[in-house]
Formats: C-alpha cells, structure tokens, sequence
C-alpha cells in the first residue's frame, strides 16, 4: 500500500464525526469539487414559471460555468453554456430576458432557441468545406414539480433517480396542495464570503443554531423560545443520495397553519393520507437538495394575536471560489392562491430570508465569521466537531411509511454527517 496523502485524514476526521477546517478554503478540494461533483448532479437553477413563453431566458451557474435556461419555440425548457463555440465569447449578459435567438456579440455566430447554430457570417466565403460545429454546447435539462435541473454530465442517471425518494418530501415543498407554484419573488441574488457547504449543510438541518443565531428574533416575538420546539418534529436522510430534511411540529393549533381555510382544505385532500399525517402540524420545514439546493417553509405572525402566515423559499449556493459563494433565492407561493394571501406570504419571506431579512443576517453574519476562520492556511490543521450522538431511528422506508431513516427530534448532527460523507464519496470519484 502506497503512503498516505493529507487528503486520506479527511475521510478518516469526517468517519469520527471531526470536520477537517481546510475543506472551507482549499483550491484543491474545490477543484475537485467542480470536476465531481458541479459537472455530475443535477443542480436545481430554475423554476418554469420564470419562462412563461418562448424566448424568455434565464442565465444561471453551474459551478463556474455560466448556462442558459430557454423555453424554446415549441414550449419546451432547455439548456445550454452561455458560450458561443467559436472563440468562447459569453452570447448574453443579461440575467434575464426573451429573445428570438442568441448572437454571438464576438463575431455574430447566431443560435436558435434550441441551441442550433444557424447562422455564420461570410460562412461560405470564409469557412467553405469546414465541417462547423451544429449546435451550442448543450445542456441536460428536466423538470420536477415546476423546478429545473440541469446536468453537465450526458451520461448521467434520470433526475427521478437523482431525487430518489426525497421526491415523497418535495411534493411538500413543490406542490403543496397538489397546487402549481409560481415565482412571486426574485431570485434576489448576492454574495457571502464563505465556502458553499456551509449555508448547505445548515440547511441540511440545523436546528440547534436557532435560539442563539436568532436570538433577537426569538426575544421579541418573531421565533418560538421554548427549546421544548425541538422535540416536536423530526429529521430525514436519504440514503447514498445525501438528500436531507427537519420538520418541525406546531405545538397546537389548527392543522396546515399558515394557510386560508381552502387552502388547508386542498391540502388534506390532495397528499396520500401517510403525507398528510406527517405534514398537517408541521410549522417549519427546512432541507437541503445535495449539493447546494435548499428549500425552506415556515409561518410568521405579524402580530401576537393575529393570523398566522405561510411562505415558500428555494435558494441555491453557488460557488465563486474556495471562499465566496453567489446566493439565489427565490420565492414561491401557490398560484391558485387568493392575491391577498400571495402578498402576505411575500411579505412574510422579505421580512425574514429576504437579503435584509433579519433571520437571514443572522446567518449570513455567523457563515462569513467561518469563511474569516478557515481562510488562513495557518487553520488547515484544525478540526471542527460534529460528534454529537446520533439519534435513534424511527420506522420509515417501509410500505405506507415515509421513506428514508428517520429519527425523532431536531437537534442533531446527522443531518451535517449525512451532507458531508456524501461530498466525501462523491469527491472520491
């Protein structure tokens, strides 16, 4: 056996439950990381409902890579690298827009909205009997519940099989109440100056975090105080495929809370009656699709006595770099809902995991306090712990029962452990 590497004590800290800290900064590692795992699995980039006729366009990242999300002539959602196949000029800089076709402002190659190349300027005069590429450099892209995934990687497996038995969960999340949903608000964007697996992997399931990161919000009312919540709930992980979620019980109440009376009548009749069980009291639901996708719904009360309200959030943690991350975070609600209850849930999600939402300042200034700590390399020989004992699991995976291991409570670790062994097997090829 050949001597080991700095990189074998990784896979060894993380078995333990130890965090190597240089896994937040390392070029190598994050290297790795788009070779792995950005360039495999499907990442989430796009909600339908920001394509509402053909032409329109969104530009997003996989990774470093820039690509384009189009709706094409004839209805259907596509991809392709933002990169014109001749000299490797961006073809747009817009963030979002609609468009006949896309020309290339280099040289004024022209592509289709499937990606087709259509047009050369002087083609037959400068590039007679040249066998010229037919298409921009295209991109896998398929649809579940609304979302867009999109994939580098042609030989990879279905998105059902990418999603696995987190598809039981999302329905959660993506169509609530057999309900389509609709972007009601961004995808706002910014920056944080941290490594992207951090924000992941709190979203993965952090609940111990809330009654200190967010203690303002809990002093004045905004979040419950009782550490008592964290028993009322539980956590999931799909195995192998690094999917996790909590879901955090209301402690009494009416059941679906958040949501108007038919609303909540919607709800208990479209969920098969495990789902329904499972999520009629839940007051918060947080998770995180591997790599970097994660989904949150919670209730707010704007005051003590008032009604409680319901938003949606999906944001994605794009890496710039080892130690910056661009944030995309939209925000949905149910599109047959009444427009009062729409503009409430957007308020609800401005106030709190908006860019200047208080909850999401909490985070953002905790996340870039990490990103200051492991960005000296003098740091690199530090671990971080994740050792708290796991919890017991409770049934699940069986027939008429909810799928992947489950265990009671929401403080805990193995939601983290789940995440980062995941990335761990995926960077070892």
């Amino acid at each position: 056996m050949g001597a080991k590497t700095p990189w074998d004590a990784i896979g060894e800290e993380l078995a333990q439950g130890r965090v190597p800290q240089v896994i937040y900064r390392s070029p190598e590692l994050w290297a790795q990381e788009q070779a792995r795992i950005f360039s495999r699995r499907w990442l989430l980039v796009a909600h339908e409902s920001e394509l509402p006729a053909p032409g329109c366009f969104v530009r997003r990242r996989i990774g470093g890579l820039s690509v384009l999300i189009v709706r094409g002539k004839d209805g259907q959602i596509r991809g392709m690298l933002n990169q014109c196949v001749h000299r490797g000029a961006e073809l747009t800089g817009y963030w979002q827009g609609a468009v006949r076709a896309f020309s290339c402002p280099y040289h004024g190659w022209t592509y289709d909205l499937d990606g087709a190349l259509i047009g050369v300027p002087f083609r037959e005069r400068l590039y007679a009997g040249a066998a010229l590429p037919n298409s921009a450099h295209l991109v896998r892209v398929e649809r579940y519940r609304g979302f867009c995934f999109a994939n580098l990687d042609p030989e990879a497996p279905p998105l059902a099989e990418g999603l696995g038995d987190f598809r039981w969960y999302l329905d959660f999340w993506f169509q609530p109440g057999g309900m389509e949903m609709e972007v009601a608000s961004g995808p706002d964007r910014w920056l944080i100056a941290t490594n992207w697996k951090v924000p992941s992997e709190n979203f993965a399931g952090d609940s111990y975090h809330t009654l200190f990161t967010h203690r303002f919000a809990a002093q004045g009312g905004y979040l419950p105080t009782s550490a008592r919540l964290h028993d009322q709930g539980f956590s999931v992980r799909i195995p192998g495929l690094g999917h996790t979620a909590n879901f955090a019980y209301l402690a009494d109440g009416a059941p679906w809370p958040g949501v108007p009376p038919a609303l909540a009548e919607r709800f208990e009749a479209s969920y098969l009656p495990e789902q329904a069980a499972l999520f009629r009291r839940v007051r918060t639901a947080l998770g995180n699709l591997f790599p970097n996708a994660s989904i949150h719904t919670t209730v707010r009360q704007w005051e003590r006595e008032g009604p409680l309200v319901r938003f949606w959030t999906v944001r994605t943690w794009n890496p710039q770099s080892p130690e910056q991350t661009e944030v995309l975070s939209w925000c949905l609600v149910p599109r047959q809902a009444p427009d009062s209850f729409k503009a409430l849930s957007v308020q609800a999600y401005r106030l709190s995991f908006g860019p200047s939402g208080m909850v999401e300042q909490d985070d953002v200034a905790v996340w870039e306090g990490i990103g200051r700590a492991a960005a000296d390399p003098a740091g690199d020989g530090l671990s971080l712990s994740l050792e708290m004992a796991p919890k017991p699991p409770l049934p699940g995976g069986g027939p008429g029962q909810p799928p992947g291991e489950i265990s009671q409570g929401l403080i805990n670790e193995d939601n983290a452990r789940t995440f980062l062994q995941t990335w761990w097997r995926c960077l070892q090829g």
